[in-house]
């Protein structure tokens, strides 16, 4: 606690959150009255600000929001940051029916001032991390100028292919760059993940070869003759291809999604 209080990005993301809870509460208040206000309303506002601040920074200092690091903003994160500013907003809420009985406070401002909050203080992390990691593939914007990094295709659009394409997504070192997911799950053509079209089975690929430069192999638990016929259809390409180490060795931390190998044949 004593090492937090004492970092310098504490007090600007807690700067910031103060500014964003502000702004949330005055905008639900203009939202709810259609852009203006009398003098009791601006005073209502301002009375509930008293409140709003304190009350949810100290939610937010609680719940962990300024423990993690913007920039590695996960699913987790974003699971906090939606409990504490729901437990705040109810405490909030209880305490001006408590206090007020709710005379001269629409009850609408407390459910936009909830939503707005959860938009401005979930969207400004998402942001952090999208701006910060400038190797990813959204902040790039599928650049295809981008003559330093290869472009690969991957086979297999599971959670190791996912694995794989956050990695190069967060890690611009890695200097590759997804264009696509082939798998022979028939549900999968049409989607994506992570902004990596799923464009059709594994022995599409030679539609595709103009698109890509090397080939990941991404079904580390596919053996014999499965692999065999995955490696036939890869050498008609002509291109480079590797595979992925086991997911129990990535889960298991052993060994990094930067370990991608050659085939081993045996």
């Amino acid at each position: 606690m004593i090492r937090q209080l004492t970092n310098p990005n504490f007090y600007y993301m807690l700067l910031l959150d103060t500014a964003l809870v502000l702004l949330a509460h005055f905008a639900a208040y203009m939202l709810r009255f259609e852009f203006y206000m009398d003098q009791g309303q601006w005073r209502q506002c301002l009375t509930g600000l008293l409140l709003m601040i304190p009350v949810k920074l100290l939610f937010f200092y609680f719940f962990g929001l300024y423990r993690g690091m913007w920039r590695f903003t996960s699913l987790v994160d974003l699971k906090k940051v939606f409990t504490a500013v729901a437990a705040s907003s109810l405490v909030i809420t209880a305490i001006i029916a408590f206090l007020f009985r709710f005379q001269g406070f629409p009850r609408s401002v407390f459910f936009i001032d909830f939503i707005l909050t959860l938009l401005f203080i979930g969207g400004i992390r998402v942001g952090v991390r999208l701006a910060l990691n400038r190797g990813s593939v959204m902040a790039e914007g599928f650049r295809s100028n981008d003559k330093n990094k290869k472009r690969v295709i991957i086979l297999g659009a599971g959670y190791t292919g996912e694995k794989v394409v956050r990695e190069m997504i967060d890690s611009p070192v890695m200097k590759m760059k997804p264009v696509a997911f082939l798998d022979d799950d028939s549900d999968k053509p049409g989607k994506s993940i992570h902004g990596v079209p799923v464009k059709g089975s594994i022995g599409d690929i030679g539609k595709f070869d103009d698109e890509f430069d090397e080939i990941l192999i991404a079904i580390p638990s596919v053996k014999g003759d499965q692999m065999r016929k995955i490696v036939s259809v890869c050498e008609k390409t002509g291109k480079r291809f590797r595979s992925m180490p086991n997911i129990g060795e990535l889960i298991g931390g052993r060994v990094s999604v930067k370990a991608i190998r050659d085939v081993k044949f045996e």
